[in-house]
Order: structure tokens, then sequence, then C-alpha cells
């Protein structure tokens, strides 16, 4: 899942406004293309394996001496063609921008959509470069303009996702289940159905009192 839980230095691509139906009303929406560069550990934000797949340690050649070198510093199929997209969304996350320099006039925007994610390129050295879109209608007219004019620069950002929803139920005592064959907290150690009786008990039981 992309996610900057600390600022992160991006950059602003584009700026792209639009009207959005809302049932019958029209509400102003944007568009900010987002572009992200730094060592390929970014990958892990798309998938775990991603990395390792993409690049590669340096290969020692005969007679050379052991040197410590960064994890999976080389490209590992230089002629693959970039960009390369990866079919995922995310939806629900809250971006703050930081704006001036006391962080009062920060801009916060929620019900972001991620989409439209590229691996841009990948970098001999261990780099890489990822763009992404930030979608939302939680937006007005002055943030619009003001990030209209950021377009092209870097900002800082921050891009947490929505909290998870907390769908855990307490498990069920299975004493309490009315599933269960012997409800109302009764366990087959303390049911009150007696054994089966033989045909002996069965004889006594059913013979006359002695006089």
């Amino acid at each position: 899942m992309i996610q900057f839980p600390e600022p992160r230095d991006v950059k602003l691509r584009n700026v792209q406004t639009r009207m959005e139906k809302r049932g019958d009303e029209d509400v102003p929406a944007m568009d900010l293309a987002i572009s992200v560069t730094g060592g390929n550990a970014l990958l892990d934000m798309l998938n775990p394996d991603l990395r390792r797949h993409l690049f590669k340690p340096i290969t020692e050649q005969p007679g050379e001496l052991s040197l410590p070198v960064d994890d999976l510093p080389s490209v590992r199929f230089p002629l693959l063609r970039t960009p390369m997209k990866y079919e995922r969304e995310w939806v629900g996350h809250t971006a703050r921008i930081a704006y001036g320099a006391s962080g009062k006039a920060d801009m916060v925007l929620g019900a972001i959509k991620v989409s439209k994610v590229y691996i841009e390129s990948l970098i001999e050295g261990g780099s890489v470069e990822i763009r992404f879109n930030l979608s939302t209608t939680d937006v007005n007219e002055k943030v619009i303009g003001k990030l209209s004019l950021m377009q092209g620069h870097d900002i800082t950002l921050t891009l947490t996702p929505a909290e998870p929803a907390d769908d855990k139920q307490k498990p069920i005592d299975p004493k309490n289940d009315p599933a269960w064959p012997f409800p109302n907290g009764q366990s087959v150690n303390d049911s009150t159905e007696q054994p089966a009786k033989t045909a002996e008990e069965l004889f006594t039981d059913q013979a006359p009192p002695a006089q």
C-alpha cells in the first residue's frame, strides 16, 4: 500500500480539476499526479517480492575482494521497458501537504483515492521512481488555487491510509452457541440425560413392589 506516515519530499507533476457527480449535484474534484524517487525499498509498498525480482546483488568477479555493498543495487533486467503499471487502487487515504513554515496553513485532504500507479523507472545503483495519482472531492477553491501554483515543484507530503475497520468479533463461547449440542452452558459431563438402562433395570422398574 502506498503510504508515507512521515513527511516525504515528492514531486507534484500535475494538478487537474474537474466536476464530479454526487447524486444530482456537481461537486469540484481534483487529481494530483505525484512521483517519488528513492531507494528501491519503495517497491515494498507495492509488493515485498518486487524488489528482488527487479533488482539483484552485484556479482563478484573471480579474484575480486569481497566488499560490503548495498543490498540489491543492480537492475536485474536492464532491457525491461518502463513505465510498468501496477494494477491496484486504495481508497480512504488522508493527505497532508505542507504549506508555510509553521504548519498551521498545511492543506489536509480526505477521502483520497490512490490510483494509476506506475513504476516509472528502475535506476542502476538501487533506486526507483514511482508515479501515482491522488484523487479527491474533499477540496475547495482556495486549496485548488494553492496547489495549482505548486505543480511542477517538490512538495512535502504525508499520506496515511484509512483506519482498518474493526470487524473482529468477539469469539463465541461454544457453550453459548445455539448450535452447540448442550446449550445453556451444559457440557457433556453436566448433561442431565441419563445413560440407557439395561433390560434387567427396566424389568426391576416395572415390577410391583414387594408385599
